[in-house]
Order: structure tokens, then sequence, then C-alpha cells
């Protein structure tokens, strides 16, 4: 159990939170790429119909 508690030291939490924050980022900025497709993707189906 006692390991287990250091592995959560400083460094591996940090290590944690920053691959969190790295995820949020690439996860905005795949949103926003979204954003910007939509309308396109939306304009084409129109034109299906």
């Amino acid at each position: 159990a006692r390991q287990r508690k250091a592995k959560w030291g400083g460094l591996e939490f940090a290590t944690v939170s920053h691959a969190i924050h790295l995820l949020e980022t690439k996860f905005q900025v795949a949103l926003q790429t979204v954003a910007k497709l939509l309308p396109h993707v939306a304009r084409q189906k129109e034109r299906k119909i």
C-alpha cells in the first residue's frame, strides 16, 4: 500500500495532469475543426436533397 501512495507523489501527479492538459487542448482543437467543417458538410447535404 505504501508503494502505491509513493507513486502518486509530485512527479507522477504532474505527468498525469500534464497528459490531461494535452488531451484537453487536442480536444478543443478537434472541436474547433468540427465546428468549421459542420456548415460545409451541412451545405453538401442540402445540395444532395
